[in-house]
């Protein structure tokens, strides 16, 4: 499944880079090909591999909350790592995720103390 999805976003990727975008002027030495490589299979796919083996020894719940708050952690890390500025559409954005969670997991107690 990992596999399919990164071959559709691949393709989906390059069919609106090439429509959209000016390809960019960079001179593919062997330390940019490693570069290119380690992000690519580090930064996404294994990473991607890893929360996709990992959801399904997670609850339906469980995997539902967690899933959201990985645009934020990763938003998070990089305003503290990387010093990235945020909008205020992010900041915003983030409470909305974090706020929808909370609310989720109280409704979702509240039911499962209901039902017992």
């Amino acid at each position: 499944m990992t596999g399919c999805q990164f071959i559709c976003t691949f393709i989906i990727g390059i069919v609106f880079a090439l429509i959209m975008e000016q390809p960019p002027d960079i001179t593919m030495t062997a330390p940019v090909v490693l570069e290119f490589i380690y992000l690519i299979f580090f930064g996404t796919f294994i990473t991607q591999f890893l929360f996709t083996f990992g959801v399904k020894y997670a609850s339906a719940n469980q995997a539902g909350v967690i899933f959201p708050l990985e645009s934020v952690s990763a938003t998070v890390f990089g305003c503290l790592f990387l010093h990235e500025q945020l909008a205020a559409a992010q900041v915003l954005g983030g409470i909305l995720i974090v706020t929808a969670i909370i609310i989720s997991s109280i409704s979702l107690k509240k039911t499962t103390q209901r039902s017992q």
